[in-house]
C-alpha cells in the first residue's frame, strides 16, 4: 500500500479516532475495564482495533471498502499503529 493511499485512507477515519483516542479511554483500557479483557493477548491491537470499530458504521465502511482493495488486516494495523500511539 503506498503512502499516498495510506494518508488518504488515515484522513478518512482520523478525526473519528482523535475522538475515542482519549486519556480516559486509553487509561480504561490500560485497567483492563473493557469487554473480555481477560481474553486479550495484544492490548494495543485490542485498542486499535476497537477504536476502529466504534467509528460509526457508514464512515466504517467507506474505510473498509477503500482498505481491504489495498491491503488486509495487517495494512490495516499498520495504519492504525500510525494513527494511535501504543498505550
Amino acid at each position: 500500500m503506498s503512502k499516498l493511499k495510506l494518508a488518504h485512507l488515515s484522513g478518512i477515519i482520523k478525526p473519528y479516532v482523535d475522538q475515542l483516542n482519549t486519556d480516559r479511554n486509553r487509561q480504561a483500557y490500560r485497567d483492563g475495564l473493557f469487554p473480555r479483557a481477560d481474553k486479550v493477548k495484544d492490548l494495543n491491537k485490542r485498542f486499535r482495533f476497537d477504536v476502529l470499530y466504534a467509528i460509526p458504521s457508514e464512515v466504517r465502511k467507506s474505510f473498509y471498502d477503500e482498505a481491504y482493495k489495498l491491503g488486509n488486516d495487517t495494512h490495516v494495523n499498520s495504519l492504525l499503529k500510525s494513527l494511535i500511539n501504543d498505550l
